[in-house]
C-alpha cells in the first residue's frame, strides 16, 4: 500500500509541470510508464513505475518498481540520474543510477533509442548492492511526436555481499512514447 502511495504521489507532484513526454510499454509479464517532465530550460525529470507479473518467484506476488530522475537535455541526449526502489520477495531495494538516453534518427522515420543507468555499490542502499537498467529500442515515427517500438529491456540488481544477482526484468516489448 505505501508503494501505491508513494506512486501516487510523484504522480501527482509531476502533473504540477507540463509534460514532455509519456513512455507506455509492455511484454506478457511487465507493464512500464514513464511520464517525463520540464522542470527548467535544459533540465527534465521524469516519474515511472514498472509493474511485474513474476508467476516464478517464491510467493507468486506481482512486484512493482517506482522510479523517478533527473537530466540535463543537449539534443537528442540526456545525462542525469535515476533513483528505483523496489521490494521484491523480503528485499527491499534501493539505488541511484548514473547514465542517460539518446536516440539516434536513423532515417526521418525510423531511429534507435534507449536508455543505461547503473549504480555502484556506493550509490545503491538497503538490500541493493549495485543496479542496472539496459533499454534498446527499433522506433518508428507514426505522427510528428509519436513513435511505436520494439525494444529490450535489462534490469539486475546486486543483492548483498555475495555474488547474488536478481534479474528483475529481461525481455523484448513494444512500446509507444509521445512527446509534447
Amino acid at each position: 500500500m505505501q508503494k501505491l502511495f508513494l506512486c501516487a504521489l510523484l504522480l501527482v507532484v509531476s502533473n504540477a509541470v507540463a509534460a514532455r513526454s509519456i513512455d507506455l510499454n509492455y511484454h506478457s509479464d511487465a507493464l512500464r510508464a514513464t511520464y517525463a517532465f520540464g522542470m527548467q530550460r535544459n533540465v527534465e525529470g521524469d516519474v515511472g513505475i514498472l509493474i511485474l507479473d513474476k508467476q516464478g518467484n517464491k510467493n507468486n506476488d506481482s512486484e512493482v518498481g517506482l522510479h523517478t530522475g533527473i537530466n540535463f537535455v543537449s539534443g537528442s541526449v540526456k545525462l542525469g540520474g535515476r533513483l528505483f526502489y523496489i521490494s521484491p520477495g523480503n528485499n527491499d531495494l534501493l539505488a541511484l543510477g548514473f547514465g542517460g538516453q539518446g536516440r539516434i534518427g536513423l532515417s526521418k522515420e525510423v531511429g534507435i533509442s534507449g536508455h543505461f543507468y547503473y549504480a555502484p555499490e556506493m550509490t545503491s542502499m538497503l538490500d541493493a548492492a549495485s543496479y542496472h537498467d539496459l533499454t534498446v529500442n527499433l522506433d518508428l515515427r507514426i505522427a510528428k511526436a509519436a513513435f511505436l517500438y520494439l525494444g529490450y529491456r535489462n534490469l539486475k540488481v546486486k543483492i548483498g555481499d555475495v555474488n547474488n544477482k536478481l534479474e528483475i526484468d529481461d525481455d523484448f516489448m513494444v512500446g509507444f512514447k509521445i512527446h509534447f
